[in-house]
């Protein structure tokens, strides 16, 4: 991954979205990140297969990690869902994108 890491890569505003909501939560699942997504992007938020694939690409750039977690209900009840957090390297990242962004914005 460190080679990975050295490139520069510019990042969709997806994967931005995504990497700040999952930073919100510490860890996240899926859930928690769409439900971000819908209102980052007015109540229509990207869809389950979109989210669950860019999460795939941010785990193989080592900018996610995800765990494979069994969750508990309240109500009763658990199923295996997978937990994201922030690697070193996505907390960088995502500084990087928001400094990139507000750049962006004093340029106009």
């Amino acid at each position: 991954m460190a080679g990975l890491a050295m490139k520069r890569y510019f990042h969709s505003m997806l994967e931005t979205a995504i990497l700040a909501a999952v930073a919100k939560y510490g860890r996240a699942r899926r859930r928690d990140v769409q439900k971000d997504l819908a209102i980052i992007f007015d109540g229509e938020g990207p869809t389950k297969g979109s989210v669950d694939v860019t999460l795939a690409r941010l785990r193989r750039r080592g900018l996610v990690l995800g765990e494979l977690k069994v969750i508990q209900y309240a109500k009763g009840g658990n199923k295996l869902s997978f937990v994201n957090t922030l690697t070193p390297e996505g907390r960088r990242v995502l500084l990087q994108a928001q400094v990139q962004q507000a750049r962006v914005w004093e340029g106009l």
